[in-house]
């Protein structure tokens, strides 16, 4: 077990939500967080956002759900698009 990890934020908005994984690597990330004592999130100015959008949310899917998954995505109202380099949807807002 790791004592501390530490990550950086790709979007903060007010109340504190933010976005990790924009780069698409969130099982990962989610496997270091999960080994840690204490996971740690950092951001400065630059990642302030008014609302959580300025990129697709990216979605990491295992081949076998892509399908599952799209389908339920699309129920919520979304877009999702499967990005051309890794394996993950990139879901749009509205």
């Amino acid at each position: 077990m790791l004592d501390v990890a530490i990550d950086g934020a790709d979007e903060v908005a007010p109340g504190l939500a933010l976005i990790k994984g924009g780069g698409g690597k969130l099982l990962r990330e989610k496997i270091v967080a999960s080994a840690s004592r204490r996971f740690i999130i950092v951001a400065d100015k630059s990642k302030e956002v008014a609302r959580l959008e300025r990129f697709p949310l990216p979605v990491e899917v295992i081949p076998m759900a892509e399908p599952l998954v799209e389908r339920q995505l699309i129920k919520l109202g979304l877009r999702p698009q499967i990005r051309t380099v890794g394996r993950w949807f990139g879901v749009h807002h509205g």
